[in-house]
């Protein structure tokens, strides 16, 4: 009893003294070593500046692309050549007659009895091709909403969750995660949704790869830049983006990647290997997302790899107990993005995902969005609460926990909205 007083005591002094760090004037001090730490994202592997977009497009874009797949996130395979899409649900009077709801299966192998993973989209019915906003969801689509007309996922979902019962989803699973998909008012707001459970595409615990999409390809997986998870959930990302491209209630150039946690590194990683995402969105992704390492705090790349190895690639340990060493950071990973709409968005009290680290991600990008012509992040220090700052880079930080608000989709779309000159 007397050890858990102290660890409590200690980690109220911790939050105390974080808390003054990110509501203050910001550690100016701390953040310029920070950023003479971190590698120049415009300064190509044999040292000279990049001078043109053209360069960057051809050669620095191409070694960083090449570093976080090979160092990072593990290789990814092509498009699955046999893959199909199958339409089970089409109805246009969700909502009374607001939206459109279909699922859709995604037969990797082109068989109701391969790999696979089902799509959840809602379109709203006034527009014609509508942006859309699409991200991984934690428990299965059925958790969105408590519509018993959404299949439930039969495939593993963490017994922690309510309403599992030996890793199966259950009934009473339906609406669970309801309030972090507020549907009825982004679609009053003219963008769809579409989602699909993480759990389709890989299973998020340590041996998940023996039942995931990377069963479909094994000679991708015993190499130290394996397939990872993460590296599977962007995958995946990608294989909704095809079906959304032969969808004519969704503008296919219009379309954000979006998550939060360990779902907002995977969307930060699909954006970056992906062009046609339109916009990405991290919301409280942390380490492994928009922090960036040499700001130690919470998790760090050991931590962060004893917990949960197989969300990167095996290459990726080397880098264990170095973060304040290592040649490059997430910046670098953003920069990947660039020039497409990137918002980073934090929580005060998401003290894990390092709120103050995040800024610093969005900071050390901005000048690569800069440089090709966009609006880069128009703050240089952190911001108080619900105080966004929106360029084509973007940032805020929402008071509150580790979650997703209504604020933040309320952010998500007028970010939208300003880069897209949409009213």
């Amino acid at each position: 009893m007397r050890t858990n007083t102290l660890k409590f005591i200690c980690f109220l002094v911790v939050a105390f003294f974080y808390n003054c760090e990110v509501s203050s004037a910001q550690d100016t001090i701390g953040k310029a070593k920070i950023m003479s730490m971190i590698s120049n994202p415009l300064q190509l592997n044999n040292g000279k500046i990049v001078q043109s977009k053209k360069e960057w497009f051809k050669k620095r874009r191409p070694e960083l692309l090449d570093f976080f797949t090979t160092q990072v996130y593990g290789q990814m395979p092509d498009k699955p050549a046999n893959m199909r899409f199958v339409i089970t649900e089409d109805n246009n009077s969700v909502f009374n007659g607001l939206a459109t709801r279909k699922q859709i299966k995604v037969l990797f192998e082109g068989t109701e009895t391969g790999q696979q993973m089902s799509i959840l989209l809602y379109t709203p019915n006034d527009i014609k091709s509508a942006p859309i906003f699409l991200g991984l969801n934690f428990n299965g689509n059925q958790a969105v909403s408590d519509d018993k007309n959404i299949a439930i996922t039969t495939d593993w979902v963490n017994s922690k969750t309510k309403g599992v019962i030996n890793n199966k989803a259950t009934c009473s699973t339906r609406g669970i995660a309801s309030k972090q998909w507020p549907l009825e008012m982004i679609l009053k707001n003219g963008y769809g949704v579409a989602t699909i459970y993480a759990g389709d595409i890989a299973p998020d615990f340590k041996e998940g790869y023996k039942t995931g999409v990377q069963t479909l390809y094994p000679e991708l997986m015993n190499r130290p830049d394996n397939l990872s998870t993460m590296g599977a959930w962007a995958w995946g990302l990608s294989r909704a983006m095809d079906y959304l491209e032969t969808d004519k209630d969704v503008d296919d150039k219009k379309v954000i990647v979006m998550g939060t946690s360990r779902m907002g590194k995977a969307a930060l990683w699909a954006g970056a290997t992906d062009n046609r995402f339109g916009m990405v969105i991290s919301n409280e992704s942390g380490a492994g997302g928009a922090k960036l390492y040499h700001h130690v705090y919470e998790e760090d790349i050991a931590q962060i790899c004893r917990v949960f190895p197989h969300w990167f690639s095996t290459n990726f340990q080397q880098f264990n107990h170095k973060d304040t060493t290592i040649p490059f950071d997430q910046h670098l990973m953003m920069a990947l993005i660039a020039p497409r709409p990137l918002l980073v968005a934090s929580a005060k009290e998401g003290y894990v995902c390092d709120p103050y680290g995040e800024f610093l991600g969005a900071v050390a990008v901005s000048p690569v969005y800069d440089f090709l012509g966009k609006k880069p992040l128009p703050i240089q220090l952190l911001p108080k609460e619900n105080e966004p700052a929106f360029g084509t880079l973007g940032y805020y930080m929402r008071s509150g926990k580790h979650d997703i608000f209504p604020y933040d989709w309320e952010q998500f779309i007028a970010f939208a909205n300003l880069n897209w000159n949409k009213k």
